[in-house]
């Protein structure tokens, strides 16, 4: 790793634990909801800051260039704290859900079977059949959800897999 020059740099790696090359190195500082590392490169007073996601400065600060457009940061350790930039590597969105899948790091249960749902393919079908019968809030009170959930599985945008 470089020696940090400027102030957000030796600012931004004071919230990194560093260990060894192998290792993890986490992020100690904010983070967002989905739980990776938030940093303020240049913070102002009040209002217009901007957030940045500290894996991603990690890699444009360790090699020195911007991450293209259209290209993701991405962990080869999947932790979403990790700020090691030899746990980075950098790929289009398709590659990372490609290799997210390949890892089997991603919930491919769906319709019923997710432990969200609150409907079953039945319903659906029922759904779709009675929307001429009943109105959306009929059918919402029916099967105990808001009337934007049965809105799109009368759309076909949500339950796309059930006919």
């Amino acid at each position: 790793m470089a020696i940090p020059k400027t102030a957000p740099e030796i600012r931004f790696w004071k919230k990194v634990q560093i260990g060894t090359p192998e290792q993890c190195w986490n992020w100690i500082g904010n983070k967002n909801p989905k739980g990776y590392g938030i940093f303020t490169p240049h913070p102002k007073r009040g209002r217009g800051e901007v957030h940045c996601i500290a894996h991603r400065l990690a890699w444009e600060y360790t090699f020195k260039e911007q991450v293209p457009v259209g290209k993701e940061c991405c962990h080869s350790c999947d932790n979403r704290a990790c700020c090691n930039p030899s746990h980075l590597w950098i790929g289009t969105h398709k590659e990372n859900m490609e290799d997210m899948a390949k890892k089997k790091r991603c919930n491919s249960s769906h319709g019923e079977h997710h432990y969200l749902a609150k409907l079953t393919d039945d319903a659906v079908r029922f759904i779709r059949a009675e929307r001429g019968r009943f109105s959306l809030n009929q059918l919402a009170r029916m099967f105990g959800v808001s009337q934007k959930l049965i809105l799109v599985v009368v759309q076909r945008k949500a339950w796309k897999h059930v006919n």
